[in-house]
């Protein structure tokens, strides 16, 4: 009887979830439109403007949330080797990052995000750890990893905040959520 009632319950939440694709697929679609189905000849509406703001969006949260593992897989290394120096800086960088990102300066918010992550390939091959080859950058961030300012550039900006980095000892044991 309790399997037949879970199996009910979960054909009716799946049942739900459809219809509410169904019942607003501006919501979901590549090119949404708050007034219902489409322009006035019914096919997709285009807004450039909010397309690539809606692009640079995307690709900022791609790029940040890729950061966000290399960076938890560097405190795993800093706590096998013990050598966690500059990993503060790589969480804050990163920290940094998610700032701008919800500040809608989503170009910029790339910039450090990538920063945040050599850096922490940096603590990775001390370490003697081996940076997956997953974490390397994409073609996506190749693209912004050659428009970015240099690291002296970014790493002046950061230094103006210095005191808020936290010490290195620290860095390798708190729990880092980047949620966006």
């Amino acid at each position: 009887m309790r399997k037949l009632l879970i199996g009910l319950a979960v054909s009716v939440f799946m049942l739900l979830g459809a219809l509410s694709i169904y019942a607003n697929p501006g919501k979901f679609g590549e090119h949404s439109n708050p007034q219902g189905f489409g322009g006035p000849n019914g096919g997709p509406v285009e807004h450039r403007d909010n397309h690539d703001n809606n692009e640079a969006r995307n690709d900022s949260r791609y790029v940040l949330h890729r950061t966000a593992d290399v960076i938890n897989d560097t405190q795993q290394a800093a706590m096998r080797g013990h050598k966690n120096f500059g990993l503060a800086r790589a969480i804050y960088t990163q920290q940094h990052a998610r700032d701008l990102y919800m500040n809608g300066d989503f170009q910029n918010a790339i910039f450090f995000s990538l920063r945040a992550r050599n850096l922490a390939f940096d603590i990775i091959r001390a370490n003697h750890g081996m940076v997956r080859p997953e974490f390397f950058p994409d073609r996506l961030e190749s693209k912004y990893d050659h428009q970015r300012p240099g690291d002296h550039d970014l790493d002046r900006q950061i230094d103006r905040d210095k005191g808020r980095m936290g010490r290195d000892d620290d860095a390798v044991r708190i729990k880092i959520e980047f949620n966006l």
